[in-house]
């Protein structure tokens, strides 16, 4: 029993580490994303279908 409980420990120790690496990678690519679509003219294109 003592080792169904150590191995629930880890699972939620991995779980969180994971979501953790899975949320910072979501948000430093999306800055990314948007750093490197300053050059190029995507947001124009993409809100001018919205406004017509």
């Amino acid at each position: 029993m003592a080792s169904l409980k150590k191995l629930q420990w880890y699972f939620y120790v991995f779980l969180a580490i994971y979501t953790t690496t899975g949320v910072a990678a979501l948000v430093l690519g999306n800055m990314w994303l948007r750093q490197s679509a300053d050059g190029a003219p995507r947001d124009a294109v993409i809100s001018r279908p919205l406004e017509q």
